[in-house]
């Protein structure tokens, strides 16, 4: 492998990147410099910009899809949110009751109830971090208005 074509295929996963507007500057920059040099990328790019144009043209050709019925029902969401509640009222109740027999019983050592108790507030921090995340990255998530 010479030393042109090991370069080129460092800066070759990149062009996908250009294409779809995905690259920091400094990876911008560094395949513009590369594109300024060598031909045989800057006609592969070339001809993946010919690819993506005819891809588009040719999706934008196509006629509209229809919609399945089973996607477009109006009472699943209320059902849904109906059923999740439901499961989630029964899940403390029970929860509560089993934490409040679990303290109040005596002949389990200090110990372990200290122990078990510090594993579920860890396991309720940790769920409780993951969603407070998960929740300041949708506000940039690059890919929500993805339609499938």
């Amino acid at each position: 492998m010479t030393k042109a074509t090991r370069e080129c295929a460092l800066y070759e996963p990149l062009l996908s990147g250009a294409l779809d507007d995905e690259l920091t500057q400094q990876q911008q920059q560094l395949l513009q410099h590369h594109l300024q040099r060598c031909e045989y990328c800057s006609a592969k790019l070339a001809q993946l910009e010919q690819q993506s144009a005819a891809l588009r043209a040719a999706r934008q050709a196509m006629p509209e899809p229809t919609t399945m019925p089973h996607f477009q029902t109006t009472n699943t969401p209320v059902w849904q949110w109906l059923g999740w509640l439901l499961m989630l009222i029964g899940l403390l109740v029970i929860g509560g009751w089993a934490a409040y027999q679990y303290v109040q019983d005596a002949s389990l050592p200090i110990w372990l109830k200290l122990a078990v108790g510090a594993v579920y507030l860890g396991l309720a921090v940790l769920f409780i971090g993951v969603a407070w995340q998960r929740k300041q990255q949708a506000k940039t998530d690059r890919y929500k208005k993805v339609q499938l």
